[in-house]
């Protein structure tokens, strides 16, 4: 009776280890799964701080990029008002009575 007793307590150790090193087994698991959150949430902000940064210099890039077209059609504004004068200026010229000499000389 005494070794059945024996073990029974030997039984029952073993059983209490095993659910020692469960337990164990569970909170590193725990561990582990907290620190593959937190490395998921550094993942997700780092790259959300990049996506910001993308996001950002795609914003500085399309400014620059109105603000170089918005010289450009000011500079072709310029341009066309200048060749819109010069257009004037010549029909007027065409209508106003030439100079005699010229309009002779091909005649002569």
């Amino acid at each position: 009776q005494q070794q059945q007793q024996q073990q029974q307590q030997q039984q029952v150790a073993a059983q209490q280890q095993r659910e020692r090193q469960k337990l164990v087994e569970q909170q590193k698991l725990q561990q582990l799964q907290a620190l593959q959150k937190q490395s998921q949430k550094q993942k997700k902000e780092l790259k959300a701080a990049e996506t910001k940064k993308k996001q950002e210099a795609r914003k500085r890039a399309v400014a620059a990029k109105k603000a170089t077209a918005a010289t450009q059609s000011q500079q072709s504004i310029t341009q066309a008002a200048a060749t819109a004068a010069k257009l004037v200026q010549l029909q007027q010229q065409q209508k106003s009575p030439t100079p005699k000499a010229t309009s002779g000389s091909g005649a002569g």
